[in-house]
């Protein structure tokens, strides 16, 4: 069985909010190595900000290898198949 990230482990999966994709853009551009400066700037943040908001993202991919956001999104995908809605085409 693949182990789950430990994301997923805490929380359940509820519909997303604008919020949580702002906070995923954050996090993702984090998990690719770009500074808190940058992220700040994108999120048109003052860098404290970001800091105090972001600093526990930051710690928690220390120890983990940057990789690209796309690859990111399409391992995350990899994880929830046979946990998505289904699709209009998967009805029919």
């Amino acid at each position: 069985m693949m182990k789950q990230p430990h994301v997923a482990r805490q929380r359940p999966m509820v519909p997303g909010r604008p919020y949580d994709l702002r906070h995923s853009f954050a996090s993702l551009l984090l998990h690719e190595g770009h500074s808190v400066i940058y992220v700040a700037r994108q999120l048109r943040h003052d860098a404290r900000l970001t800091l105090s908001t972001y600093g526990h993202v930051i710690d928690e991919l220390d120890d983990v290898p940057r990789i690209d956001a796309e690859a990111a999104i399409a391992e995350a995908r990899a994880m929830l198949v046979g946990t998505e809605r289904p699709t209009r085409e998967s009805r029919a």
